[in-house]
Parts: C-alpha cells; sequence; structure tokens
C-alpha cells in the first residue's frame, strides 16, 4: 500500500511541476519521500528526490537541485 501510495505523490508532483506550482511539486515530492524511506522503498524515494531536483532547478535554485540529484543516483 505505501508503494502505491508513494507513486501517487509522485505523479501528483508532476502535475503541479508541470503547471508551474512548484511549491505544490515540492509538498508532494517531500511527502513521497519521506514515505518511501519509512517503508524502504528505494525507488520510490530516489524518484521523490529527482523531483525535487528537477523542481529547484526550474525555480533556478541549482545547487539545491545538484545536492538532490546527487542524492537519488546514490539510492
Amino acid at each position: 500500500h505505501d508503494t502505491t501510495r508513494v507513486n501517487a505523490m509522485i505523479e501528483l508532483s508532476w502535475h503541479w511541476w508541470d503547471v508551474s506550482r512548484f511549491d505544490s511539486a515540492l509538498v508532494y515530492a517531500e511527502k513521497a519521500r519521506k514515505t518511501a524511506e519509512r517503508s524502504g522503498f528505494r525507488k520510490g524515494n530516489a524518484d521523490a528526490l529527482s523531483i525535487m531536483g528537477s523542481t529547484y532547478w526550474a525555480q533556478g535554485k541549482y545547487v539545491q537541485a545538484l545536492e538532490r540529484y546527487t542524492a537519488s543516483l546514490s539510492i
């Protein structure tokens, strides 16, 4: 059930990213990341971090983006 919940939050995060609602995208990505980490769902955790990286990149926050991308790749 947690994997389904994580995947749904990731989809919502991408939806908000697509319409440039970056704050909402980050909220859902962070919820997905925390849930995935707690349940041991490594792919979900990596996907959530990747979305966070993309969101920070779109906002011009390149240091935060690189940190999230790097964290995603290390999982």
